[in-house]
């Protein structure tokens, strides 16, 4: 009696449960036109959404640095003690311009791109948020082995931007790369050239004092014979 007053409980559990689970197939059963329809929906919307979300591409560039002939005939004119420079220092500074946010406006204001963005002429409420927001996600892969270590300047080194319009941010990237480029090397021309002027400034100051120096000597020469000659006149006198 024991054991069939202590059976007897578990047996009626397992047949509310067995109960339960068929109430709830049953119901569910009853209510599929209203999951599969419910379901649908949501798949439908989510769908909808996800092709109403225009595409985001992203454009790629990649560098090497200078080549050492390039920076051998830059080194060429050498006309002060000053460090020459090196692959490093002259792929610095292109990077260097490249990542820089005023340049990187000025490319955009230069060339137009504004348009290029807003090809219906939307009234813009704030511009500066607007190319900020195209800008802003220029990166750059610098090629570092460990943390904390400098970027090696012999492997390539690629700057990327995302946006909606694959033509545009691709000819983003490669007037950024070409201006940066000419900008760059004409700089250092520049620098070149400014040497060249302070040192023909200089042997022009030079020569100048030569001059002046041998016109001095040549005319005290002429005061020597003169007082010379006055003293032998006075003796023959």
């Amino acid at each position: 009696k024991i054991t069939m007053q202590q059976n007897l409980p578990e047996q009626n559990y397992y047949q509310e449960d067995e109960i339960d689970l068929k109430q709830l197939f049953r119901s569910l059963a009853d209510r599929k036109w209203f999951i599969f329809g419910f379901t649908g929906l949501v798949t439908a919307l989510a769908i909808a959404y996800a092709l109403s979300i225009p595409p985001t591409y992203k454009a790629s560039i990649s560098f090497l640095s200078p080549s050492t002939s390039s920076v051998l005939q830059l080194n060429k004119i050498k006309l002060t003690s000053e460090t020459s420079e090196t692959s490093e220092t002259i792929y610095r500074k292109f990077l260097n311009k490249v990542m820089s946010s005023q340049f990187q406006r000025k490319i955009f204001d230069e060339n137009n791109y504004l348009a290029k963005l807003n090809p219906e002429n939307k009234p813009i409420k704030n511009l500066d948020s607007l190319i900020g927001g195209f800008t802003k996600s220029i990166t750059i892969e610098s090629n570092k082995e460990k943390k904390g270590e400098k970027s090696n300047y012999e492997k390539p080194i690629t700057i990327s931007l995302e946006g909606n319009d694959s033509t545009v941010i691709s000819n983003f990237l490669n007037d950024l790369a070409n201006i940066a480029d000419t900008e760059t090397v004409s700089e250092f021309l520049a620098i070149i050239q400014q040497k060249i002027d302070i040192r023909l400034e200089e042997i022009s100051k030079q020569r100048g004092l030569l001059l002046a120096r041998t016109k001095q000597d040549r005319l005290s020469k002429i005061e020597r014979i003169k007082i010379e000659d006055k003293q032998k006149i006075s003796e023959i006198t």
